[in-house]
């Protein structure tokens, strides 16, 4: 798996990370996925009228895994997240995700947060955030 690019050792040690190639055999099954395909209208038509990128995702715990990205409509250079994943406690479709499932919650904040940045949550404070009623 090594040779085929399907794994990548650490250079300095003994631990193996998903390779590139990996990531394009699961690009080519997002591009064949029924809901994505399913999706893409009202996502495309979404992003046209605010102007904004849309994410469509599933929990896939402790992460949201993208399963499709329109880009915004500026035509400025951006990024493909299709296929990416994003812990779900830092990111607003994981919270989305939170607010509708409490359970799942529960197990993100028992795991531990690590934060993405400088301002993601990672106390308690995230189990029911005053702003999760309003999702609901």
């Amino acid at each position: 798996m090594d040779t085929k690019s399907f794994l990548l050792k650490e250079p300095y040690g003994n631990r193996y990370m998903l390779g590139p190639a990996l990531v394009k055999l699961s690009n080519a099954y997002l591009d064949s996925n029924e809901v994505r395909g399913a999706a893409i209208p009202w996502t495309r038509e979404l992003a046209s009228r605010t102007g904004m990128s849309v994410r469509l995702g599933i929990e896939l715990f402790p992460e949201v895994f993208l399963v499709h990205h329109d880009y915004r409509p500026d035509g400025t250079h951006q990024m493909r997240e299709t296929g990416l994943t994003l812990p779900t406690h830092a990111s607003a479709l994981g919270k989305v995700l939170m607010a509708y499932n409490p359970t799942l919650a529960d197990k993100i904040i028992e795991r531990g947060l690590a934060p993405l940045t400088a301002d993601t949550i990672v106390t308690e404070d995230l189990k029911f955030p005053a702003n999760y009623s309003q999702v609901s």
